[in-house]
């Protein structure tokens, strides 16, 4: 397996958490207010950091524990083959010399990470199939949201350029014909925007409804297939979204220098969920956490590298936010930040705003339609191994999917549910509140939690003792369980809050 550097994986995780959630962060930060945002996002900061660092103790366990049954394994048919040899000719029962103790020996470079763990082959070797069930459920749960999620922001994107160039087009042409068919101009586009038209009638929604086939005409196909990550995805994204922010920091400092300043909320507690769940969805990496770590060629002082990233996230997720709450006002702030550079002047002219800003509302579609093919393979895979595991179950049996089944069915029931949730909504902001708070906070919290204890006790367990070089940071039993309450209070507090304010 090709290694990188530890400066490497810095970058790589620091990827994963300035994702396509971030762009969400701006309106209910906003809508929350800058007190209380502030804290809450340094808070869930902290809680993601002492996960991740629970998720690469579990991984280094496993690796233990795996080698510990190995031994064990190994050592018990030793015994089995000495009991069967000895020179008296008094053989003992093969049963029997199974029950003799055996004594298994562990070393702490058997904690090293060498092989990788994923959150599903954790799953299987530490808990009961209940729990395997139920991990593969979340998996699969969560990739819903987020295919839906990539839906909604690829479609909204290229309805909203498509739609305000089209404006701006027809602005562009009666003023250089002189045409008085649309009066006032300025009155004219105000009108077009109220009504939500995009061409002669022909609603903005009606466009959205078109990007959502285009997706699915495009996108759709490659869920068939065999498609995973590659360096040249990695590089796509990371440029991308590099140039882009840099961008909006450029637009923001230019807004400021032109007196556009704003005075934001302070706190305002009904928002509150939004943004918790949101700031969830984007910390969200616990689990591309194994996939990061195992290539590492050194994991010395892996929690260092990883409290790097985490207060280099944190200190990203509050730049984005405060200079989005003091350049736009609270009620102009989109629920994707990149679309509020992208507003055609009413002059009709083209300058280099317009320009700066159409690529800033096409970031996301270049970032998630790179990364959309594996994330709907991924689903795919998940959903049979779910599909599989309770099969077995129920039938005592190994199963194996028919071509058909495997080639043709599975990869519909991966895209045509996310695309029917995008058809019924728009609301991108309560979708990713609700995938980061439900599924979200499980696969950030409850399952790198529950992966220490079970993987503290089975250790314990099998040697008497557990000495694991690393072991997370805050490792003590205490944080362990608050971790586990404040995910509990959370999926109550965030459904309370569903329950008094539904959506509309």
């Amino acid at each position: 397996m090709a290694t990188y550097s530890r400066k490497v994986g810095f970058v790589y995780i620091f990827n994963l958490l300035i994702g396509a959630g971030a762009l969400a962060l701006p309106k209910t930060f906003s809508d929350t207010g800058i007190a209380l945002g502030t804290v809450f996002i340094t808070l869930l900061c902290t809680l993601s950091y002492i996960t991740a660092c629970y998720v690469i103790e579990a991984m280094a366990a496993a690796n233990a524990y795996e080698r510990i049954m190995e031994r064990k394994c190994s050592m018990e048919a030793m015994a089995r083959h000495d009991s069967e040899s000895k020179q008296n000719g008094i053989t003992m029962d093969p049963s029997e010399a199974e029950k003799q103790e055996v004594t298994i020996y562990i070393d702490q470079k058997d904690y090293e990470i060498t092989k990788k763990f994923e959150y599903g082959s954790m799953a299987n070797l530490f808990f009961h199939i209940s729990g395997i069930i139920l991990a593969y459920l979340v998996f699969c749960i969560m990739s819903y949201g987020d295919v839906s999620y990539f839906n909604i922001a690829i479609a909204t994107s290229l309805s909203h350029v498509t739609c305000q160039l089209q404006r701006h087009h027809q602005l562009r042409l009666s003023l250089i014909s002189n045409d008085t068919l649309f009066g006032d101009n300025e009155t004219w586009f105000a009108d077009q925007e109220s009504r939500n038209d995009c061409f002669t009638n022909f609603g903005s929604i009606k466009v959205y409804y078109i990007c959502l086939a285009i997706i699915a005409f495009t996108l759709g196909p490659f869920v068939f297939f065999d498609i995973t990550s590659s360096k040249f995805i990695q590089i796509l994204t990371t440029v991308a979204r590099y140039i882009g922010f840099g961008l909006m920091t450029i637009l923001v400092i230019l807004r400021f220098i032109e007196g556009h300043r704003y005075m934001p909320q302070v706190a305002n507690v009904k928002s509150l969920p939004f943004l918790y769940g949101i700031a969830l969805y984007s910390a969200k990496i616990q689990d591309f956490i194994p996939g990061i770590i195992m290539p590492m060629s050194s994991k010395e002082h892996i929690y260092r590298i990883l409290l790097g990233d985490f207060v280099t996230c944190w200190l990203f997720y509050l730049f984005l936010s405060y200079a989005s709450v003091f350049a736009f006002p609270g009620d102009e702030i989109e629920p994707l930040y990149t679309l509020n550079f992208f507003q055609p002047a009413t002059s009709g002219s083209i300058d280099w705003r317009l320009v700066l800003g159409t690529m800033l509302a096409l970031l996301p579609v270049i970032s998630l339609v790179s990364i959309y093919p594996v994330l709907t393979v991924t689903l795919r895979e998940n959903l049979k191994s779910l599909s599989k595991i309770i099969l077995e179950c129920r039938l005592k049996r190994k199963v194996k999917f028919p071509v058909i089944v495997d080639r043709f069915l599975f990869p519909p029931l991966v895209f045509i549910p996310p695309l029917i949730v995008a058809y019924i909504t728009q609301d991108i902001e309560l979708l990713a509140s609700i995938t980061g708070s439900f599924p979200g906070i499980t696969i950030q919290c409850v399952m790198p939690a529950a992966f220490v204890i079970a993987a503290r006790y089975k250790i314990k367990k099998a040697l008497g003792t557990y000495d694991n070089p690393y072991k997370a940071p805050l490792s003590n039993m205490v944080f362990v369980v608050v971790v586990l309450g404040w995910s509990v209070i959370s999926v109550v507090m965030m459904s309370i809050n569903l329950i008094l304010n539904p959506p509309e």
